[in-house]
């Protein structure tokens, strides 16, 4: 556990180091909401980031690449929120692709890019064509895992969202 300064709750990280005789692999999570990251106003990542990395050696000797990579996490900035989650390895069944996206409008992006620059946009006079509810995509064949975030097997869409002034 690490407590950050300005914050309440400490968070908690995961070091994970697997040593096979013909392969390796490596991971590191975070869990818990990391509020203002880097002094960033109205940022908060969580509340579980990943990144993950594995090797067979001998493919790894002959190309000098892994043989999976995955990184998994969130964001809130402020109404706004998102999650991310990518797994590629050599074995397909074993890929994992997840995207959330929770109330986003050309609105919002005007606002959160203010928020970031500083400027004033006048995010109030930008055209409304979509505004997006819920818009969410899970694809785990087998399932698995990016650090010790864990992803039952399944496949899903749910989209929830206005289309220049259509209901999807």
């Amino acid at each position: 556990n690490v407590q950050v300064p300005k914050q309440d709750n400490p968070l908690h990280f995961d070091l994970v180091l697997e040593i096979g005789i013909t392969d390796a692999r490596g991971s590191a999570t975070m869990k818990g909401y990391w509020v203002e990251p880097f002094g960033v106003r109205g940022l908060q990542i969580g509340p579980e980031l990943a990144l993950q990395l594995g090797i067979i050696y001998a493919s790894f000797a002959a190309t000098g690449l892994p043989s999976e990579f995955g990184f998994a996490g969130g964001i809130v900035l402020g109404d706004v929120s998102g999650r991310l989650a990518v797994s590629v390895s050599e074995n397909p069944m074993h890929e994992i692709l997840m995207g959330e996206i929770d109330k986003l409008s050309p609105q919002n992006l005007v606002a959160l890019a203010e928020k970031l620059t500083n400027i004033s946009l006048d995010s109030q006079n930008v055209p409304n064509f979509f505004d997006i509810e819920k818009l969410k995509l899970y694809c785990a064949p087998a399932g698995g895992s990016i650090g010790t975030i864990t992803f039952e097997p399944g496949f899903s869409f749910v989209a929830d969202m206005v289309l220049f002034g259509k209901r999807i």
